[in-house]
C-alpha cells in the first residue's frame, strides 16, 4: 500500500536580520511575529513535524510557552534554505522539508496546504513556492515579484516591476524534496542572486525547475519598521489567532 512521504516544515527564525534585526520578536497586536508564525503552521494537517531553527537563544526563549521543537544553528548560512537544510540532516525519516519563511504572521495556510499536496503528487526533481492569484503591482522593493511561463513554473523573480509582463506576488514558501534539497547544498552563489539577495535566483541560474502554485494571499511580510503597523491594520480583514 501507498504511503505519503513525511513532511518536515523548518522555519528558519534568524534573529539577526539585517533590514530590521529582531524583528521576529517584534509584536503585532501583542503577539511576537514567531509565535504567530508558528502558530499558523501548526494548524495545517498535512505537517508531521515542525521545527524552529535560529541563531539565538533569545528566539528560543520567547517560544518556551508555545510547544515547537527549537534548534539553535551554529555557523553562518548565506540563506533560510541552507539553514533549513543543516536541520534537515537530523530528521532522515521525512523526504519532503518545506521552509516557511518566519516574517510572514498572516500567511494563508491554504496555500501551504495546496504546495504540499502538490508536491505528493508532482514531479520529484521540482520545486515547490508560493504566489499570490492576484497580479502584483507594489513597486516596493520588499514586495519580490515572480514571472511565470504556461506551465507555472518560474521564469525569474525579481524586486522591480518589469514593463509589460505579467508579474505575481511571491510567497515566502518553499518545498524540496531531501535530493533536491541535499543538491542545492552544493550549488556555488550566483552573481544575480548576490545582487538581489534572492535565493531562489541560485537555484534557477544552476538549472532547477521552480513550480508555483497560486493562493490568495494578499497579506505583508515584515521587512521593515513601518511594516508593523501596516500588519496591525491587516488584522481587521482576516481571521487572527
Amino acid at each position: 500500500m501507498f504511503s505519503k512521504p513525511q513532511v518536515l516544515v523548518v522555519i528558519p527564525a534568524r534573529y539577526a536580520s539585517k533590514r530590521l534585526p529582531g524583528k521576529l520578536l517584534m509584536k503585532v497586536n501583542g503577539i511576537p511575529i514567531i509565535k504567530r508564525i508558528v502558530e499558523l503552521v501548526r494548524s495545517c494537517t498535512l505537517v508531521d513535524h515542525l521545527v524552529v531553527a535560529t541563531d539565538d537563544h533569545r528566539i528560543e526563549d520567547a517560544l518556551r510557552e508555545v510547544s515547537v521543537e527549537v534548534v539553535v544553528t551554529d555557523g553562518q548560512f548565506d540563506n533560510g534554505t541552507l539553514r533549513v537544510a543543516h536541520v534537515m540532516k537530523s530528521y532522515q525519516q521525512y523526504d519532503i522539508v518545506v521552509n516557511v519563511q518566519a516574517d510572514q504572521p498572516f500567511l494563508n495556510i491554504e496555500g501551504l496546504t495546496s504546495l504540499i499536496e502538490a508536491m505528493h503528487s508532482g514531479s520529484r526533481g521540482v520545486i515547490y513556492s508560493l504566489m499570490s492569484t492576484a497580479v502584483c503591482d507594489d513597486p516596493s522593493e520588499h514586495v519580490v515579484k515572480v514571472l511565470i511561463d504556461e506551465h507555472h513554473m518560474a521564469r525569474r523573480f525579481d524586486r522591480a516591476l518589469m514593463p509589460d509582463e505579467v508579474q505575481y506576488k511571491h510567497i515566502g514558501v518553499y518545498g524540496f524534496r531531501r535530493a533536491t534539497m541535499e543538491h542545492i547544498m552544493r550549488l556555488p552563489m550566483t552573481l544575480r542572486e548576490r545582487e538581489l539577495n534572492l535565493e531562489q535566483l541560485r537555484w534557477i541560474e544552476h538549472g532547477l525547475d521552480i513550480r508555483m502554485i497560486s493562493c490568495d494571499d494578499d497579506s505583508v511580510s515584515i521587512n521593515v519598521a513601518s511594516d508593523i503597523a501596516y500588519a496591525e491594520k491587516h488584522l481587521g480583514k482576516i481571521t487572527i489567532l
